[in-house]
């Protein structure tokens, strides 16, 4: 997967309603008035010490994050600070660009998004020789009020390829 890709995937798992805790762990409890009441002994200072200074809701929610990064694989935590690091290290332009295509991803229907992924699948297997004559083929034109034209590689609202349209 791209690295765009899976800057999205680590934007839309910060967004995404925390679902479950690790069975065994204790989340922070928003009826206490102390913020070390129920926090669980593995927490890093760091995190204990931001939670102490956060709303019961706030440090509820912060939490379950913590927790559901800690049940996920190895790999996937590695790849996770990776991804955030590099989103870190992203110009603020940058990130408001993968900002503005993770609201339109987000506002997408579910047949689109599945078109888009079927289309990114049928990418991944074209030839490098292929990519640039389509790169070519669709480059962008800037319109008369300065947009890129709809259909151009960087206008994620463009037209999906039907599968039954054959890429060279």
């Amino acid at each position: 997967m791209s690295r765009a890709i899976f800057i999205l995937i680590l934007i839309l798992g910060c967004l995404a309603p925390a679902s479950r805790a690790i069975p065994g762990t204790e989340p922070a409890s928003t009826n206490s008035s102390s913020a070390d009441a129920t926090l669980p002994d593995n927490l890093p200072a760091r995190l204990r010490d931001k939670l102490a200074k956060l709303p019961p809701a706030e440090r509820q929610k912060l939490l379950d994050r913590w927790l559901q990064l800690r049940s996920l694989p190895p790999e996937a935590r590695k790849m996770l600070n990776k991804n955030y690091q590099k989103f870190r290290n992203m110009t603020p332009e940058q990130r408001e660009e993968l900002k503005k295509r993770l609201q339109q991803w987000q506002n997408m229907s579910a047949e689109q998004k599945k078109q888009l992924q079927e289309n990114f699948e049928r990418w991944k297997k074209l030839t490098p020789q292929e990519r640039e004559e389509l790169r070519k083929r669709h480059a962008r034109r800037p319109t008369n009020d300065g947009e890129t034209s709809p259909g151009s590689p960087r206008n994620p609202a463009a037209k999906a390829v039907p599968a039954s349209v054959n890429l060279p």
